[in-house]
């Protein structure tokens, strides 16, 4: 389902001119690392066959091939900046094209992981997408901030982070389940150091870090609640009856 004309202009050129490619860089560390996490508790194949819907200016798949992490890679966004930018990053190994958001004209099964990295939040229709990278690969992995929290609040209120949509632990779990996908794995975290103090790191950025790191250790409900984390869950495709 193609996007509304208000999101669509809002994404086509956000990734213009390189604008804040260096935190996202910075930021795109600490995703790699919970989509390897996730897949390695879960027991996937080494260096699967990687579709990234959503890939944005290509900085999480530069991330995981410099880890060695995919056999291919191909991204697909809706943003033509972005892929501008992610073909101009030329990353070994990987590719990039233009989606104007409906379903992709590829096969079922064209890979065997479907990356939504910090994507589902800002669909318009996710089980849409959901059920798209559901029929392209067995496993999805998912992850979105955590926004559904205190500090939320009452009205919404448009940005240009195009957040739509607020998730908590619970209902980003319930979501994909929704889409018929079984959660292999799932884990909060913090986003790192690195990340959080990036571009500044005064003493009172550093101390909420801190004090994020460490309420999310000692009590996961009440840091959740309180403070915003990332959630990050891989997910099944149940095998039909029959197959193998």
């Amino acid at each position: 389902m193609q996007p509304t004309a208000r999101v669509a202009e809002l994404y086509t050129e956000m990734y213009a001119n390189g604008v804040e490619r260096a935190h996202r860089d910075a930021g795109a560390v600490d995703k790699a690392d919970n989509i390897v996490r996730a897949c390695r508790a879960a027991g996937l194949a080494p260096r699967p066959r990687v579709l990234e819907l959503g890939c944005g200016e290509g900085a999480v798949a530069a991330a995981l091939m410099s880890r060695g992490f995919a056999g291919s890679y191909v991204g697909y966004d809706l943003s033509e900046s972005g892929i501008a930018e992610a073909k101009g990053r030329a990353i070994e190994g990987a590719e990039f094209h233009v989606t104007d958001g409906s379903a992709l004209d590829l096969p079922a099964d064209s890979a065997d992981l479907v990356v939504l990295s910090h994507v589902v939040e800002h669909l318009e229709h996710p089980r849409v997408l959901l059920y798209e990278a559901r029929r392209l690969a067995r496993h999805v992995v998912v992850e979105v901030p955590l926004e559904l929290n205190a500090r939320l609040p009452k009205d919404y209120v448009w940005d240009d982070l195009g957040h739509i949509n607020k998730y908590t632990a619970t209902s980003i779990r319930q979501l994909v389940q929704t889409c018929n996908l079984e959660v292999l794995q799932q884990f909060t975290t913090n986003p790192s150091q690195a990340q959080a103090l990036f571009g500044g790191a005064s003493v009172q950025r550093r101390a909420q870090w801190h004090l994020k790191v460490g309420v999310l250790a000692v009590a996961p409900p009440l840091a959740r609640s309180l403070f915003t984390y990332h959630e990050t869950l891989l997910a099944r495709r149940p095998l039909e009856p029959g197959s193998s």
